[in-house]
């Protein structure tokens, strides 16, 4: 992927920070995208976008002020080494930490916030190509801190707990947990790495149908995937008891979006079906994840034309 082919860039404002005293909803979800209505435009609370250098395996370029460069520096090192898929590494612009009390709000010792993205009508949404990094003073443990902001930049969410009053969480060890909280985290736990491999490194179609829209047949779907590239969507027929591939496409239609447990994007009717003679098909659907080099869970559905 070449970083000079992305051409939508858009200004944001939006801040994720890493609190200390309450500032939040008090339902927290694993991944901060929340947007079941599909409105990203209106760019509400808890919305979030994965990673576009990530989704298509490339690495993250990060640069850091000189005042936190070492820290910064262990952060990302934790992190590569936790999730190689992370691929934050080189000199440059995508993600920039930088050491200052002026960006934050007042009960935050870090936070993150998403200054670019990568746009497409066809993808049904956006992906961040470039965020900032703000570490502040009141930080106690700024390679934690650089530690937790990227990953809300991976598009994790915080996992304290807030009911008026910020509280650790105490049924999971992780780097997302507040300022004070799991204090020996300097890097992503076994927790945050299972929810990243499992997030944006797997993943499944459900509800796949088929439809006929004006005498073509398409494939449609429930897309429940964060991180993938693309779908790939097959159609078999059954000759003699094989079922052989009779063709072979690939979807970007509607994949920017969170699909997890609470949310989902729907993919089609939209994915045409070459004309077919009779015969028993099933059409096999699978999202493919480009940082890992996996395809994830395969979702089935048969048919008779």
């Amino acid at each position: 992927m070449n970083k000079k082919s992305v051409i939508s860039l858009f200004s944001l404002l939006t801040i994720y920070c890493f609190v200390i005293s309450s500032t939040a909803s008090a339902h927290h979800f694993i991944w901060l995208v929340h947007d079941p209505a599909k409105q990203l435009s209106t760019w509400v609370n808890d919305e979030s976008r994965a990673s576009w250098w990530f989704i298509n395996g490339v690495s993250t370029t990060y640069t850091a002020d000189s005042s936190i460069q070492s820290e910064v520096n262990t952060a990302v090192s934790n992190w590569n080494a936790k999730i190689p898929q992370v691929r934050i590494s080189g000199s440059g612009s995508d993600l920039i930490f930088n050491y200052s009390d002026s960006v934050c709000s007042s009960s935050a010792v870090a936070c993150h916030s998403v200054d670019a993205i990568y746009t497409s009508g066809l993808l049904g949404g956006n992906h961040t190509i470039k965020s900032k990094i703000t570490i502040t003073s009141s930080s106690p443990n700024k390679t934690r801190s650089a530690a937790h902001e990227i990953g809300h930049y991976l598009g994790l969410h915080e996992q304290y707990v807030d009911v008026g009053t910020v509280t650790c969480n105490n049924s999971i060890e992780s780097v997302m947990d507040a300022s004070g909280c799991d204090t020996h985290l300097n890097r992503p736990s076994d927790t945050d790495k299972f929810r990243v491999d499992n997030y944006l490194g797997n993943g499944w179609a459900t509800n796949v149908n088929i439809y006929n829209i004006g005498g073509i047949r398409t494939v449609g779907f429930l897309d429940y995937s964060y991180g993938e590239a693309y779908y790939e969507v097959k159609i078999k027929k059954n000759v003699g008891g094989v079922w052989t591939t009779v063709q072979t496409v690939t979807t970007t239609n509607n994949t920017a979006l969170v699909g997890g447990l609470s949310w989902r994007s729907d993919i089609g009717p939209g994915v045409p079906i070459a004309q077919l003679q009779s015969g028993s098909y099933r059409a096999e659907v699978r999202p493919y994840f480009s940082s890992y080099g996996r395809f994830g869970l395969l979702a089935s559905k048969d048919f008779t034309v």
